[in-house]
């Protein structure tokens, strides 16, 4: 009897733990697309390849592929809250991006993306971006880093947190096993006792 109680709990908890994780998911993705990521690469396939990356972590992605471009969607009001910007791009590159961007965009979050190695880069680019990500770059590099510069916790310390929460969960569902077992014990003890005739 006491390991069908136990069955019966643990698949409670389980079904309990998976709502958890889908509602815990699904107000993540609500989190995220509050906010707006700008991406300013003139690599289609790349560009592509992000937009479909942050729009599955539920950020509202722009693209462009030319600075210019970039300037011009940020003047017209689009709220933009980073900007992934590609250095070497055709009509404004990364730096002269920035420049036209500096003086009315002052708080505008830019994170770096290059191919081109940090000693080749300008001063002046790399001082105004809050991020430099160097290519190839991972996706969860690049997850990280738009939600450092807006101010989110790192993937792999969401990760870490959840596996701490998990452990204790898993705990506390095993004290409270170990207690129900035992007062189901002592309940049948009390029965079996007073039910037998006293010698």
């Amino acid at each position: 009897m006491a390991r069908a109680c136990t069955i019966g709990l643990d698949s409670r908890a389980g079904a309990v733990h998976r709502r958890n994780r889908i509602l815990k998911g699904k107000m993540e993705l609500a989190a995220n697309s509050m906010r707006t990521v700008l991406i300013a690469d003139d690599d289609t396939a790349l560009n592509h390849s992000w937009q479909e990356l942050l729009s599955d972590a539920g950020f509202d992605v722009l693209s462009c592929t030319t600075g210019q471009e970039a300037v011009d969607t940020i003047r017209q009001g689009r709220k933009v809250d980073v900007l992934l910007l590609d250095y070497s791009m055709p009509v404004l590159d990364g730096a002269q991006t920035l420049e036209q961007l500096r003086d009315q965009f002052p708080s505008l979050k830019t994170i770096g993306v290059t191919g081109v190695a940090r000693s080749e880069l300008p001063a002046a680019y790399l001082e105004a971006v809050q991020r430099l990500l160097v290519k190839p770059i991972k996706s969860s590099d690049l997850i990280d880093a738009v939600n450092a510069v807006i101010g989110a916790p790192p993937v792999a310390q969401v990760k870490t947190a959840k596996a701490s929460m998990n452990w204790t969960r898993f705990g506390l569902y095993y004290a409270l096993i170990l207690i129900s077992s035992f007062a189901i014990l002592v309940l049948l003890h009390n029965a079996a006792t007073s039910l037998l005739p006293s010698r």
